[in-house]
């Protein structure tokens, strides 16, 4: 069975859980793989509590909830009926959220996902995401920045990112943003601990492919991390460099697109 990776779980109170999930595209499966998080949280729940000889956690409460961040609004059911089950989650959609309120009231991160909210992709909201992200101190500003950056494909919007930032004299370089090159950096180390360099390759293609992904969705293959695996590790390095100004997927990885590369 595929290993599953949750985008965000925490414990909120006592025996009650937040799981969130973020989608930028439709799955039609995707309430399918909702309830199977639901169940493999409450596994590992029971699990540890016997380590610990403790009650199995069927009162312990997970509310899910998947944030939208594609156009529009999520267009698939949110909830499950058979008889024997009755499922579901919570949906919200980004396009709903007044952006304004996320810059003037929240705090980096809510600046940032602003661009993603109603209206947050506007030449207006853009520059006051700026105007935030300029008023922070500096060793915040670069990953700061790169989300933005990273967030601003999803509307479109990254030609007028990148026209305003550059008026600002800061520079973005993804050697200064943890963001970008910390998972990289990680990937690489592990490789050399484990004396494998195939182990240090095929973890930094996983996290440039999981990178890709979340930027530019389905424009990603399917086979890419298998074919980036194939890769030199200086290859894939570049391949991060490019990223924090590329417009398109071809511009991240030039002769190295599986349909240029293998014609398929």
């Amino acid at each position: 069975m595929k290993e599953r990776r949750l985008d965000f779980l925490a414990e909120v109170a006592p025996d009650r859980l937040l799981h969130i999930e973020f989608q930028s595209g439709t799955d039609y499966a995707f309430t399918f793989r909702m309830l199977g998080y639901y169940g493999e949280i409450l596994e590992r729940l029971a699990a540890d509590r016997r380590s610990r000889r403790e009650v199995a956690p069927f009162e312990t409460e997970v509310h899910q909830v998947l944030i939208y961040i594609g156009n529009g609004r999520w267009p698939q059911p949110s909830s499950l009926r058979h008889p024997n089950l009755s499922f579901q989650f919570e949906v919200v959609n980004s396009v709903d959220v007044d952006a304004r309120l996320l810059i003037d009231r929240g705090d980096m991160g809510d600046a940032v996902f602003a661009i993603l909210c109603r209206e947050g992709s506007s030449r207006g909201m853009i520059r006051a995401i700026l105007d935030r992200i300029a008023q922070a101190p500096p060793e915040q500003q670069k990953d700061a920045f790169a989300q933005l950056l990273i967030l601003s494909g999803l509307r479109k919007a990254r030609h007028l990112v990148e026209k305003d930032y550059k008026g600002m004299g800061i520079v973005i370089n993804v050697e200064d943003s943890q963001i970008l090159r910390e998972p990289l950096d990680r990937a690489r180390r592990e490789g050399f601990e484990a004396g494998e360099a195939r182990g240090k390759t095929e973890g930094m293609a996983w996290v440039l492919t999981t990178m890709l992904r979340r930027r530019f969705g389905s424009e990603v293959p399917d086979s890419l991390e298998d074919h980036l695996s194939d890769l030199q590790t200086q290859v894939l390095v570049d391949m991060a460099d490019r990223m924090a100004t590329a417009h398109s997927l071809d511009e991240v990885l030039g002769s190295h697109m599986p349909s240029k590369a293998h014609g398929y």
